[in-house]
């Protein structure tokens, strides 16, 4: 169990680490749209600081008019697996 906890615990690191030097921006977001995760990429081409998006709703991030059907996005995905958020496939 303990070798299995510190080999989690690497991956946790590795993973993090990968995110957070990444150029292209990382954001994850959970089922219900609120960001868990905005890396250092995310910060400079959004111009928003990782403290000011996570907890909130990712469609602070979208434009008008976008940002007024992000949860009608979400559930379309949730419900049906429809991957067109914006045009574009996620």
């Amino acid at each position: 169990m303990e070798q299995r906890t510190k080999e989690l615990e690497l991956s946790e690191r590795t993973t993090n680490t990968i995110i957070d030097s990444a150029v292209t921006a990382v954001i994850t977001i959970n089922k219900y749209g609120t960001v868990q995760r905005f890396n250092p990429a995310a910060e400079k081409i959004f111009g928003y600081t990782s403290h000011e998006v996570i907890g909130n709703n990712v469609k602070i991030l979208m434009p008008a008019p976008y940002h007024l059907k992000a949860n009608s996005y979400l559930q379309d995905y949730g419900e049906a697996g429809d991957t067109q958020i914006i045009g574009t496939a996620r």
